[in-house]
């Protein structure tokens, strides 16, 4: 099995900086109803961060002599990328706590209109109790499940430190997909968060391209309020893109 293990320190940084307040012209994923009369000033919100997005092609983490002949057919007209994401929710002591956040991650058609698609998210679901040390394979079938350590198909393994309620994904088999964190009792949403998607490809589709979003509710006294994070260039708010596998970036080993 071809083991990645997470790295020690965060991976480069692709965003960083506060929250904004949602307006009227925003665009973004909130479930909040209605923005409070009277809101945070910017430097009273929260930071977040997101990592430049690591690839890997699935045919140089599976061993080719375990491959079944199914997935060695769809090899011949799809290209396969295990893509890692990572975000984290850099909370300080006197912001208002993130009861809610989704992460989604929106997938590009190329110039030839090829669509690349979403096969399969972990993690998919999280609830009620705290997972840690979590061992997970992409197996041939191109699915995530647990670890077995008695198999001998060829796979690809990851593993979360911990993960903890709740935790939902959506957009299997489509080319937006997002992830949902809800805060509950004890655990609140800060530091970072691990995904990882397994994204098909037409064969010749040499360049991944993407766009990220994040938005969250925070708790402000009595009230939620919603946010986004956007980037800005002249005082021009911007969504976030990132290139996931292209031929002059070396992908990640």
């Amino acid at each position: 099995m071809k083991w990645l293990d997470l790295p020690a320190d965060e991976p480069p940084v692709l965003f960083d900086g506060q929250l904004t307040v949602v307006e009227s012209d925003d665009v973004g994923d909130t479930r909040g109803e209605h923005a409070p009369d009277a809101v945070a000033s910017p430097r009273e919100l929260p930071r977040v961060s997101v990592g430049r997005p690591q690839a890997w092609p699935l045919v140089e983490l599976l061993e080719e002599d375990a491959l079944p002949a199914t997935l060695r057919w769809r090899l011949t007209e799809y290209d396969y990328y295990l893509v890692r994401l990572s975000c984290s929710f850099r909370v300080a002591p006197a912001d208002p706590e993130v009861e809610w956040a989704r992460f989604s991650i929106a997938l590009h058609a190329d110039g030839d209109g090829h669509q690349p698609l979403a096969v399969d998210l972990h993690p998919l679901l999280v609830a009620h109790e705290v997972q840690r040390d979590v061992k997970v394979a992409l197996k041939p079938t191109l699915k995530f499940g647990p670890v077995d350590l008695g198999s001998i198909e060829a796979s690809a393994g990851f593993q979360y430190t911990s993960l903890e309620p709740e935790i939902s994904a959506a957009g299997v088999g489509e080319s937006a997909v997002s992830w949902d964190y809800q805060a509950i009792r004890g655990f609140p949403l800060r530091g970072s968060t691990w995904m990882h998607l397994l994204v098909e490809a037409p064969t010749g589709m040499t360049t991944g391209e993407a766009t990220i979003d994040l938005a969250a509710d925070l708790v402000y006294g009595s009230r939620r309020l919603p946010t986004i994070f956007r980037r800005r260039d002249g005082g021009e708010a911007e969504r976030l893109t990132a290139s996931l596998w292209a031929p002059d970036t070396p992908l990640l080993q």
